[in-house]
């Protein structure tokens, strides 16, 4: 098992019963199911003697037992800044064709919402089934807290193999996301003037496919991969542009200026870049999934692609990032799940769906169960149709105090939008008229606004299970990579 639960094994004993419920609820949730396993042995034994005899004569012997299906392998692949809306089933852009092929062959959710508009926060929120808030999560370069139980750890405890490759060192170790994981690649340069804070898409493919190339277990795997090729610097991969980038002290100075006619120059070609980023992830994408097809896995290979947020690309405030917005390009995200046996194949589910549903989702496939601190639900009730009420999806922004605006938080229920400010008026957007979130309606719908107003706050900011925030004083290494990333000033 990897560092991570070494820690929480280290300090289970010190810590409060409240925070080590989890860990009771999983140690449970396998004696009930040993129990109920001897339980039905037990039936079908009796069973058997009652069908085999007839007045206390024996007929045909018992069948033979049919095996138990296998537990699947489950390949989590993640992409760093994907809009939803650049994806061709969704927003229908031509550059995302195996996400496409993949939403064919299993479930595409049309309207998943991430938690919030960072890396860091995102990825823990997806490994915990948890809102960041309540996780003490909040910004990115924080480490993840080692007595929460994440997604690889309650697998690797389950008998899965598990593997970790982030494409970003926020993502590293250096933060806490190797916990559960018994072979995690995150190698990247960690001088003190590092400048490597992430790595192309080509190469996280490779170390996974030796990875799987090399494993000699027979047990089911749990690979995570995540892209971050999307994320700014935007580089030309194709034409005669191609090396060529805009990068990110480029793009920011185009946000500083405030001047639409320079964006408005340099637009097209930003937009190029970022599709070209898109284009050549997604070609990644097709060379894992033909890989694991090629050494036969896929059929018993639970699929999960999605993405930690979106872009804004200078849509809302002539802003190019995503961390201080929460406006859909920056929390609209693909999400399709290919099952086993194509399971469920062609299914879409346009309601809206969270990010965090995608623990107990995964959990679930694999016969585990979600601690119940876990705030997200599994998927497979809108899957079925047994539920069809869209899901209330919340998203915090990360709470730095160079934000005039304060705080923030977002609730996206149905076709509206409401943004919470803590030192602004709140907007609200209609997403089935404005989906692009250009006019603001407040004004005209004030019932609307005050009861979504008092639900975005009961839900985050004055969540009961809110942890207040204590913004990290960042310095040397990390203050450089979130100040090269565009996460601070």
């Amino acid at each position: 098992m990897a560092k991570g639960a070494d820690c929480k094994s280290a300090i289970i004993g010190s810590i409060p019963i409240a925070a080590s419920l989890d860990r009771y609820d999983i140690i449970i949730a396998m004696l009930s199911k040993r129990m109920i396993f001897f339980f039905l042995a037990f039936l079908c034994a009796a069973a058997f003697g009652c069908a085999g005899c007839r007045d206390g004569k024996p007929h045909s012997g018992p069948q033979p037992p049919v095996p138990p299906r296998p537990r699947p392998n489950i390949l989590f692949i993640t992409v760093d800044a994907l809009r939803a809306d650049y994806t061709g089933r969704i927003g229908g852009k031509p550059f995302t064709r195996a996400l496409d092929e993949a939403s064919d062959m299993g479930v595409l959710f049309s309207q998943c919402v991430s938690s919030t508009s960072v890396t860091g926060p995102s990825i823990s929120a997806m490994m915990t089934g948890s809102m960041p808030h309540r996780i003490n999560s909040q910004f990115n370069a924080m480490p993840l807290d080692p007595r929460l139980f994440t997604l690889a750890e309650i697998l690797d405890s389950a008998g899965y193999d598990t593997a970790g490759f982030p494409g970003t060192s926020l993502l590293s170790s250096d933060y806490g996301f190797q916990q559960g994981f018994d072979f995690f690649d995150d190698t990247f340069d960690r001088t003190e003037y590092a400048t490597n804070y992430w790595k192309p898409g080509e190469i996280i493919t490779e170390s996974l496919i030796r990875w799987i190339d090399n494993r000699k277990s027979r047990k089911p795997f749990f690979a995570w991969i995540h892209y971050f090729d999307p994320h700014d610097p935007y580089i030309a991969h194709y034409g005669e542009r191609a090396g060529q980038e805009y990068t990110y002290e480029f793009l920011n100075d185009l946000y500083i200026r405030q001047d639409p006619g320079l964006v408005q120059a340099e637009l097209d070609g930003i937009l190029e870049f970022y599709s070209q980023e898109v284009f050549y992830t997604d070609r990644q994408i097709a060379r894992v999934l033909k890989h694991i097809r090629d050494k036969g896995l896929l059929a018993n290979t639970l699929v999960v692609i999605t993405a930690d947020h979106g872009e804004e690309l200078f849509q809302h405030d002539l802003f190019h990032g995503h961390g201080r917005s929460l406006h859909h390009t920056a929390l609209h995200v693909p999400l399709v799940i290919m099952f086993p046996g194509k399971k469920y194949a062609g299914t879409r589910v346009d309601t809206t769906v969270r990010t965090i549903d995608i623990f107990p989702t995964i959990l679930e496939q694999a016969g585990q169960r979600a601690p119940r601190s876990a705030q997200g639900r599994s998927l497979l009730p809108l899957i079925t149709g047994a539920e069809r009420a869209p899901r209330p999806a919340f998203s915090t922004r990360e709470p730095l105090s160079f934000y005039k605006n304060g705080r923030a938080a977002a609730l996206t229920e149905a076709e509206w939008k409401f943004i919470y400010f803590e030192k602004e008026p709140g907007r609200l957007y209609n997403l089935k008229k404005d989906p692009k979130e250009f006019e603001d309606a407040a004004g005209s719908n004030p019932a609307v606004v005050k009861r979504m107003r008092a639900q975005t706050l009961k839900n985050t900011l004055d969540d009961p299970g809110y942890i207040p925030p204590v913004e990290p004083e960042f310095r040397g290494r990390d203050y450089r990579m979130l100040k090269n990333l565009g996460y601070l000033k």
